[in-house]
C-alpha cells in the first residue's frame, strides 16, 4: 500500500512534518500500513520519499540490550559508559535518528556536540544514511565551533564584529608589545639570538588569566602570601627546608636564606613582568575584537552567565542535548553545558563516556566528569559491556592493567568479529637499544605486509611525536609508506623557502647575477649545476649566454619590473600566482612525486598571504616579506593543514593521545620505557623549561598531584592498548627500564625472545650531490686560496665548499655576522697610527678616547645597520655594541698605546713556502693560505695574535679544545689559532726572535664582572702545526679530485649539532626515494567526494566551463593560490575595462545592507549608516580594488539611486523571504542547494531577485543561454519547483538581476529579467547530472580545449584515466 496525502501551501513546513508524523505513526501502529515507502505531495508535487523508518527499524535490530536502552531512554539525563569498542558512535546516531522519526523535533532543536571536527563529520554522514537529507540539519560540532557559531550569530550581544584571531596575528600583536615593553631592565628582555623565547610562555599565562579570571592584584596578593609563609616557615616545613639553612655553615647563620631564595624571587618577578605583558596583549585583542581557540567557550560562557535573555533564548533552542567523549571534556567546557540546559527541571542531556578513557587533564579536564555529572543530574545510567573490536585476549590485559586505577567497574566481552580469534596474548619483545628495537619493528611490519595484512590495519603507536618521526623515516626509507600527524612548520620547509627567496630577490631594485645563481639552483628550473659554475664569475648586471638560464633570467626581469615599477597596486597573492605561472612553478609541482605536499605548503603561504593583507591594508610583496621576518625572528611555528587523504597502503604512526577512536588488527606500542628519571616515565619527559614559576596556590597542582599523573599515564597506555583488534605487539629497548605499567599486567603477556641483530640495517644517510667537471674543477682550483672559515666549513661539511667556492652561490646576511662586522670595524678603527703608515702595518699607535670610540661606533652602526632585519634588533644591537666599547675602556690600562697592527690580511702564502714542518706538501705546493687577523700587538719579547668574538663567550670557549678522541678534528677556535700562527710565522714579518701568542678576547661576557673576557695566552706547538697542516693538505687533496660533492649528513638537532644548512640545501633539490601518488591520488579524491554534500550553481559553472577544474578546486586544492582559470584571455577580452574595482568587499557590504533594508525596514540614513559599518568591519580584506573612501561614496550613491527608483516599490515584509537557503535532493540522487538573495511573492508571481557587483556589460553577457547567470536563473527555478517548503503549484517563477553598479544606466543600477523555459530546466538537469555522475566515479577526463586553459594545461600531467580506474577499484574492492 502507498499512501498519499495533500496540504495546502499555506501549511507551515514544520507544522507539516508534525502532523505527517502523527498520522504515520499511528498508521503504523495500528497495522494500517506496512509499507516501506510513504509519499508527499503538497499541492500537486511529490515532496519526498521516506523508508526511513524502516531503515532505523533495521539499524535498531541490529543493537545489543544495553544499546537499545541508551537509544530508547530518550527522556532526561541519561548517562552511557561506554567501555572501548562497544558501540558508542552508533548509539549516538541511531538516538538522534529515533529522536527525529518517533518524537516530533525538528532537527534544529537538537545539538550534538562532539571532541574532534572529524567525528562531527562522520555523525552527520552517519544521520543522512539512517534519515536523508533531515539529518545534515542536526546541529553537530565541536564545542568551539558551536561557540564560535554563536559569537558570529550574536554580534551585537559580543560586541561589534568579532573576528577569529590567525596564529600568525596572534604572535605579532605579541611581537609589537614585547618590542615595545620588554626593554633592557625588565627580566624577561634578552638583547640576542632568542629574544622572544618567552612568547610561549606568555600565551600560556594569557590563557591561564583567562580561564582562572585572574587579574595582577591577585598574582601579587598570592606571592606576597607566598614570600610571607616563607618568612615565617620553621625548621621541619618544607618552605624552610627548600629556601632556609637548617645549620649553620660556611659563614651563614641557621634560618639564613639559601640561594634558592633569591632564584625564587627572580622567578616571581618573571612572573609579574610577565602579568604586565599578559595585560597588555589582552587590552590589544579586545581593541581589535578578536578572539581565539580558547575565547570561543570562555567569551560563550561570560555572555550566557551575565545575559539572562541570551542563555534562555540559547538554552530553548535546545530540546536535546547530545554530548560526545564526556570524559574528555574540560572544566570551562563542562560549565557550558551547564549553562545549555539551564532552567530546565529535567534536562534532556545525553552524555557519553569512559571514566577508564580520560587522557586530557593537562588540557584541565578531570578524570572525575563521570561522578561529577553523575551527582548534579542523577542521570538514567547505562554500561555497555560488549566489545565489537578486540580479542579477549586483548580485552583481559588491558582490564588487568587499568584495575590499579581507583574506577567503576566494568566487565567488558567480546562481542564482534574477533570474539572468537585466537587467544593470543599481547607479544612482548625488548631489544638492545633504541635503533634496534626501530629495525626489530620495521622487520615485523614488512613481515605482516608480505603475509597479507592491510597496511591500513597496521597501528604504531609511542609516546613523544619526535619518535614517531623518527621511525617514520626508517620505514619511508624502505619503501613503507606512512601516514602520520606530523609538527611541519611552514618556516622550515624547503618549498616554502624557494618561493620565498624567489619574492626576496623580485623585491630588489635591479638585477643581481649573483643572486640569480641562487634562483636557478632550486630544482624547480632543471638546470643542470654545471651550467650554474659557468656563471660562478659573472658580474651583477653582465649578461648570461647560456639559453636556459637567459631564459629563467628574462622571464623573471618582467616580474621584477612589474613588482618595482607597476603604478596599481599588486597584492602578495597576485605576484605569487604570477610567479607560479610564469616560471611553469605549476608544473613543476604537477610533475613532483610530492605535489600534494607541495600543495599543502603553498596553501599555507596564500592563507598567510591573505591574513596579512587583511590586518596590514594594500601590503605589498616587500611588506608582505617584512612581516614575514619579523614572525621568523620570533622563531615561532606556523603548522602545515596536509591537504591529502589517508590512502589504504599507509601504514598508521600516531601518539598515544592521537590514538584516540581508532582501531587496527595489528598494534605496535614501541618504545615502552620508564627512562633514567621519574619525571621521564612513560610516555616520556616533557619539555618544561622556559615555563613560568607560579606561587603554590596558582600552580594548579593537586596535593596528589603524582598520583593522579600516574593513573592518567595508565588510561593512556590503556587507550593504547585497546585500539588492538586482533594482536598487540609491545616493545621496549634496554637502554633504560621497560615501563613499569607492563609489569602491571605480565601474566597476560606472551614475552619473545629477540635474537636476531639489526646492525647491519643501519645505515647513514649520505647527502650527495653530482660532481663538478674536469674543467670546472680546474677553473675552481686555479681560484683557489685556503682561509681558515673556509677549511673549518670544509671539515664540517664538504658540501660548504661546494656551493660557496664551486657554485659560488650568495649566503644569507645575519644578525650575528652584521653584529660582528660592526664591532671588528670599530675596533679596527679606534687605533690610530702616529705617522703616515696603514692600521694593518705593525706601527706605533694610539688609541682614541672613550667619546670619540663611541661617537665612531655611531657612525658606523649607521652606516651598517640597514643590514639588520628589524628595528628591534637594531635597538638591541645599539645597545650591545656601546655596552662592549664602554666594557673595553672601563678596564683600566686595557686598550693602550703600542706597536699593534689591526686587520692585517695576510696572503699569497704558498703550503710549498711552509717552513719547518714534517708534513709533505709537495702535492699541494702551489695552494695558498690567507688570512686576516683582528690584531697584532707587539709587547716586550711577544708577539700577540689576537681575535675578537662576539655573541656567547661560554659557546665560544667550548671551540678551543684540541683534538681528543671526543673531538678528533679539534675546535674551531684552536685550528683558527694554528692557522694565524702559520700565517703569521711564514708571512716574512721582521719579529726578530718574539715568541708568537695567540689570544681570544670575548667582548661579550655577562658572567664575567668586566663584561667581557680573555683567553690565557695560547702557546702553538709544533705538532699543532703538522696537525693542521696535516688537515689542509688533506682537504685540498678532496678538492683537487672533485670529492666534495658529499655531506655530512647532520640533518637533526642533538646535543652537538644543528643540522646542517648545506645538506638540507642539498636535500630540498632531492625528491622522495618511493612514490605514493596514484594511492594519494585516490584517498585524496575520496576525502574531496565524501566532502561534496550538494552542487551550488557556481560549482556547476566552473564544472562545465571545464571539468577538470573540480580536480584542481576540491581534489588537489591548487585552483586558489596559483590563480587558475579557464580560458584566461577570453575573461580579459570580455573584462569592461573602465568598470571602476570595486571588489568582493563591496559586493559583501552592498548584500549585507540590501539584506537590511528589507528585513528591518530601514530608511535611506539608515541604510548608508549600516553600509558604512559593513564596509568598515570588512575593510581589512580590501584587496586590488578601490580604498574604502571611494567605495563609501559609491556605495552612498548607489543606494541613493536604489532609494529613488527601486526600493520603496519592491515588495517588502511577509511577502519575501531575504538569503533564502534552498537545498533537495532530485531524483533522490542528486543533491543541490543554493543561496537567494530575495524570493519575492507577488500573487501569482515568485520571483528571484539576485544582486550582482562587478561590470554590468559583462553581467548582461552572462544572461546569454548557455552563460553563467542564465543557469544561475535556470538552477534557482529548479531548486523551488523541487522544494519542500515553498509550494510553486500554478505559479510562475521569474528571475530578476539587478545590476547594483551599472555606470552604464542613469539611475547607476540596472534591471534584467530572465523567463526559463521547460527545455532550460531539462538541459540544466542533464548537466547537474552529468556533473554527479562524473564526479561520483572520478571522471576528469574531458576537458574545454581552450588554448588558454590553466585546468587543461595543467592537466596533461595527471593520468585522468587512471585515476578513474584506481577508484573504479577501490569502490569494488569495498563492495
Amino acid at each position: 500500500m502507498i499512501l498519499i496525502f495533500r496540504f495546502s501551501s499555506l501549511i507551515d513546513s514544520k507544522i507539516l512534518k508534525s502532523v505527517f508524523n502523527t498520522i504515520c505513526e499511528n498508521a503504523f501502529k495500528y497495522g494500517i500500513i506496512n509499507t516501506t515507502e510513504v509519499l508527499i505531495v503538497k499541492r500537486g508535487k511529490t515532496m519526498t520519499t521516506l523508508d526511513f523508518k524502516t531503515l532505523f527499524k533495521e539499524e535498531y535490530d541490529k543493537l545489543n540490550k544495553q544499546q537499545k536502552k541508551a537509544v530508547d531512554t530518550v527522556e532526561g539525563p541519561v548517562m552511557v559508559i561506554a567501555g572501548p569498542g562497544t558501540g558508542k558512535t552508533q548509539i549516538l546516531s541511531r538516538r538522534v535518528a529515533n529522536i527525529l522519526t518517533n518524537y516530533h523535533t525538528s532537527p534544529e532543536e537538537i545539538v550534538c556536540l562532539t571532541y574532534t571536527e572529524a567525528g562531527a563529520s562522520e555523525m552527520l554522514g552517519r544521520l543522512e544514511k539512517l534519515i536523508g537529507e533531515e539529518g545534515r540539519k542536526v546541529r553537530v560540532s565541536t564545542i568551539h565551533a558551536f561557540c564560535s557559531e554563536l559569537i558570529l550569530r550574536n554580534s551585537e550581544i559580543f560586541g561589534g564584529q568579532p573576528q577569529i584571531i590567525s596564529t600568525a596575528a596572534k604572535y605579532e600583536i605579541l611581537k609589537e608589545i614585547m618590542d615595545e615593553y620588554v626593554i633592557e631592565g625588565n627580566p624577561l628582555y634578552k638583547n640576542s639570538g632568542k629574544r622572544y623565547s618567552a612568547k610561549d610562555q606568555l600565551l600560556e599565562l594569557f590563557y591561564k588569566m583567562k580561564r582562572e579570571n585572574l587579574n595582577k592584584e591577585d598574582f601579587e596578593k598570592e606571592i606576597d602570601e607566598y614570600f610571607k609563609m616563607i618568612d615565617l616557615s620553621v625548621p621541619g616545613d618544607e618552605l624552610y627546608g627548600k629556601f632556609k639553612y637548617s645549620q649553620a655553615r660556611n659563614g651563614k647563620s641557621l634560618g639564613d636564606f639559601k640561594p634558592s631564595y633569591d632564584n625564587e624571587q627572580q622567578k616571581m618577578q618573571k612572573l609579574l613582568a610577565g602579568v604586565d605583558i599578559v595585560e597588555k596583549y589582552s587590552n590589544d585583542l579586545s581593541n581589535h575584537n578578536y578572539f581565539d581557540f580558547d575565547d570561543m567557550i570562555l567569551w560563550t560562557i561570560e555572555k550566557l552567565e551575565e545575559n539572562d535573555g541570551f542563555q534562555r533564548n540559547v538554552s530553548n533552542t535546545i530540546k536535546y542535548l547530545f554530548v560526545d567523549e564526556f570524559q574528555d571534556t574540560s572544566v570551562v567546557q563542562n560549565k557550558l553545558v551547564d549553562l545549555l540546559v539551564k532552567g530546565k527541571d529535567n534536562p534532556n542531556i545525553f552524555v557519553v563516556g569512559d571514566d577508564d578513557q580520560s587522557i586530557y587533564r593537562f588540557q584541565g579536564v578531570s578524570a572525575d566528569n563521570i561522578q561529577i555529572f553523575d551527582k548534579k543530574y542523577k542521570p538514567t545510567k547505562i554500561v555497555l559491556e560488549e566489545n565489537y573490536r578486540s580479542s579477549q585476549a586483548i580485552i583481559d590485559a588491558s582490564r588487568e592493567l587499568i584495575s590499579h586505577n581507583p574506577r567503576e567497574e566494568k566487565v567488558l566481552v567480546a562481542a564482534g568479529d574477533n570474539k572468537n580469534y585466537d587467544y593470543q596474548l599481547p607479544i612482548l619483545k625488548s631489544y638492545s637499544n633504541a635503533k634496534d628495537e626501530m629495525y626489530g619493528v620495521l622487520s615485523e611490519i614488512e613481515e605482516l605486509i608480505q603475509s597479507g595484512v592491510s597496511p591500513k590495519e597496521i597501528g604504531v603507536i609511542y609516546g613523544r611525536n619526535s619518535y614517531g618521526e623518527e621511525f617514520a623515516k626508517i620505514l619511508r626509507d624502505n619503501g613503507i609508506f606512512v601516514q602520520m600527524k606530523e609538527n611541519k612548520d611552514l618556516f622550515s620547509e624547503p618549498f616554502f623557502k624557494k618561493i620565498v627567496a624567489i619574492l626576496k630577490y623580485l623585491c630588489q631594485p635591479s638585477r643581481n647575477v649573483r643572486e640569480l645563481r641562487k634562483i636557478v639552483y632550486f630544482d624547480f628550473f632543471e638546470v643542470v649545476l654545471s651550467q650554474i659554475a659557468m656563471i660562478r664569475n659573472l658580474k651583477k648586471d653582465e649578461k648570461i649566454s647560456i639559453p636556459t638560464i637567459a631564459e629563467i633570467d628574462q622571464k623573471l626581469e618582467i616580474i621584477r619590473k612589474k613588482v618595482n615599477q607597476s603604478s596599481k597596486y599588486l597584492s602578495s597573492m597576485y605576484v605569487l600566482s604570477d610567479v607560479l605561472k610564469s616560471l611553469s612553478i605549476d608544473e613543476y609541482i604537477m610533475k613532483s612525486k610530492e605535489k600534494y605536499h607541495l600543495v599543502s605548503v603553498l596553501n599555507e603561504l596564500y592563507k598567510l598571504m591573505f591574513m596579512e593583507c587583511q590586518i596590514h591594508p594594500k601590503l605589498t610583496v616587500k611588506g608582505f616579506l617584512n612581516q614575514l621576518s619579523a614572525l621568523e625572528e620570533m622563531g615561532i611555528s606556523l603548522p602545515i593543514e596536509d591537504i591529502s587523504g589517508s590512502p589504504s597502503n599507509c601504514v598508521q604512526l600516531m601518539t598515544a593521545h592521537g590514538s584516540k577512536g581508532l582501531e587496527f588488527d595489528h598494534v605496535f606500542i614501541m618504545k615502552c620505557n620508564d627512562g633514567k628519571k621519574k619525571s621521564e616515565a612513560w610516555p616520556g619527559g616533557e619539555n618544561n623549561s622556559g615555563r613560568f614559576s607560579y606561587p603554590p596556590s596558582l600552580n594548579g597542582k593537586d596535593e596528589n598531584e603524582s598520583q593522579l599523573k600516574e593513573e592518567e599515564n595508565r588510561r593512556l597506555f590503556y587507550v593504547a592498548m585497546t585500539r588492538a583488534k586482533k594482536v598487540l605487539h609491545l616493545s621496549y629497548s634496554d637502554d633504560s627500564a621497560k615501563t613499569h605499567f607492563i609489569n602491571e599486567f605480565e601474566e597476560f603477556i606472551d614475552e619473545v625472545d629477540v635474537t636476531e641483530s639489526f646492525e647491519d640495517c643501519q645505515s647513514v644517510e649520505k647527502v650527495v650531490v653530482p660532481k663538478f667537471s674536469n674543467d670546472v674543477l680546474s677553473e675552481i682550483l686555479g681560484e683557489l686560496s685556503l682561509s681558515v672559515s673556509t677549511l673549518n666549513a670544509f671539515l664540517k661539511c664538504p658540501l660548504s665548499f661546494y656551493f660557496n667556492k664551486g657554485l659560488k652561490l650568495p649566503s644569507e646576511t645575519n644578525e650575528a655576522m652584521v653584529f660582528g662586522s660592526i664591532i671588528h670595524e670599530v675596533l679596527e678603527k679606534i687605533y690610530i697610527s702616529m705617522d703616515d703608515s696603514q692600521s694593518s702595518e705593525l706601527t706605533e699607535k694610539t688609541v682614541l678616547s672613550l667619546e670619540e670610540a663611541l661617537k665612531l661606533f655611531e657612525t658606523i652602526f649607521e652606516d651598517k645597520s640597514y643590514q639588520l632585519s628589524s628595528d628591534r634588533i637594531k635597538k638591541d644591537a645599539y645597545v650591545r655594541g656601546r655596552n662592549i666599547i664602554e666594557n673595553l675602556y672601563k678596564k683600566t690600562g686595557y686598550l693602550k698605546d703600542g706597536v699593534i697592527a689591526v686587520e692585517q690580511h695576510i696572503k699569497g702564502i704558498k703550503l710549498g713556502d711552509i717552513l719547518n714542518t714534517k708534513v709533505d706538501l709537495s702535492e699541494v705546493s702551489e695552494i695558498e693560505l690567507n688570512g686576516k687577523i683582528d690584531k697584532i700587538e707587539c709587547d716586550g719579547n711577544i708577539v700577540r695574535l689576537i681575535d675578537y668574538k662576539t655573541g656567547n663567550a661560554e659557546n665560544g670557549k667550548k671551540k678551543l679544545v684540541p683534538p681528543s678522541e671526543k673531538a678528533p678534528l679539534g675546535g674551531d677556535y684552536w685550528r683558527q689559532a694554528v692557522f694565524y700562527y702559520i700565517l703569521f710565522k711564514n708571512a716574512g714579518i721582521n719579529i726578530s726572535d718574539k715568541e708568537i701568542l695567540v689570544k681570544y678576547v670575548f667582548v661579550e661576557d655577562s658572567i664575567n664582572e668586566d663584561g667581557f673576557s680573555e683567553t690565557e695566552d695560547i702557546q702553538i706547538t709544533q705538532k699543532e702545526v703538522d696537525i693542521v697542516l696535516d688537515q689542509i693538505k688533506e682537504s685540498i687533496m678532496k678538492i683537487k679530485q672533485g670529492d666534495f660533492n658529499c655531506g655530512c649528513g647532520v640533518l637533526k638537532k642533538d646535543r652537538d649539532n644543528y643540522p646542517c644548512d648545506y645538506c638540507l640545501q642539498a636535500l630540498a633539490n632531492t625528491a622522495p626515494k618511493f612514490e605514493n601518488t596514484e594511492a594519494l591520488e585516490v584517498a585524496t579524491y575520496q576525502q574531496a567526494r565524501d566532502n561534496y554534500k550538494s552542487l551550488s550553481v557556481s560549482k556547476l559553472n566552473r564544472f562545465l566551463g571545464c571539468p577538470k577544474s573540480v580536480y584542481f578546486d576540491d581534489v588537489l586544492q591548487l585552483s586558489q593560490p596559483a590563480g587558475l582559470s579557464a580560458g584566461t584571455k577570453e575573461k580579459a577580452a570580455n573584462a569592461t575595462l573602465k568598470h571602476a574595482p570595486t571588489g568582493p568587499v563591496f559586493g559583501t557590504a552592498i548584500h549585507e545592507t540590501m539584506e537590511q533594508i528589507y528585513k528591518e525596514d530601514l530608511q535611506l540614513k539608515e541604510a548608508i549608516e549600516y553600509y558604512d559599518d559593513s564596509l568598515h568591519s570588512h575593510q581589512e580584506e580590501i584587496i586590488d580594488t578601490m580604498s574604502v573612501e571611494e567605495l563609501k561614496e559609491y556605495g552612498h550613491r548607489l543606494l541613493s539611486n536604489l532609494f529613488e527608483h527601486y526600493i520603496p516599490s519592491s515588495l517588502k515584509g511577509e511577502h519575501v523571504y531575504l538569503e533564502k537557503g534552498i537545498r533537495v535532493k532530485l531524483e533522490d540522487k542528486y543533491s543541490i542547494n543554493g543561496i537567494i538573495d530575495k524570493l519575492e511573492f507577488d500573487n501569482d508571481l515568485i520571483r528571484v531577485v539576485d544582486y550582482k557587483t562587478g561590470s554590468a556589460q559583462r553581467g548582461v553577457e552572462e544572461l546569454a543561454v548557455g552563460r553563467d547567470y542564465w543557469r544561475q536563473a535556470v538552477f534557482y527555478n529548479i531548486l523551488l519547483e523541487n522544494s519542500s517548503e515553498i509550494d510553486t503549484t500554478g505559479k510562475r517563477i521569474e528571475t530578476q538581476y539587478i545590476f547594483l553598479d551599472d555606470d552604464d544606466a542613469k539611475e547607476g543600477y540596472s534591471i534584467h529579467t530572465v523567463n526559463v523555459t521547460k527545455e532550460d530546466m531539462d538541459l540544466v538537469l542533464t548537466q547537474i547530472e552529468e556533473f554527479w555522475d562524473k564526479v561520483n566515479v572520478a571522471d576528469f577526463t574531458g576537458g574545454c580545449g581552450k588554448d588558454d586553459c590553466d585546468y587543461c594545461r595543467l592537466g596533461e600531467f595527471v593520468d585522468f584515466q587512471l585515476l578513474k580506474e584506481n577508484v573504479e577499484a577501490q569502490s569494488n574492492k569495498k563492495n
